[in-house]
């Protein structure tokens, strides 16, 4: 793991497309940006629980299937 210490205002850059910016700082806690491409899956990590990491052609098609429907 790399852990690197920024200040507010200042980017970390992964790859060329991923930009993580730290946008508010306070005792205990930090709230970052994040800005990606939108074909990128960014989730909390308590969200991601037992989920699958890429929704396969036919999950995806289920979802648009059943939104479609509303």
């Amino acid at each position: 793991m790399l852990v690197l210490k920024r200040n507010l205002g200042e980017r970390i850059m992964i790859g060329v497309d991923v930009v993580v910016m730290v946008t508010d700082v306070g005792p205990g806690w930090a709230r970052i940006g994040i800005t990606a491409p939108a074909d990128d899956l960014i989730l909390r990590e308590e969200l991601l629980a037992g989920k699958p990491l890429h929704e396969s052609e036919d999950d995806m098609d289920h979802r648009e299937n059943q939104t479609e429907g509303k």
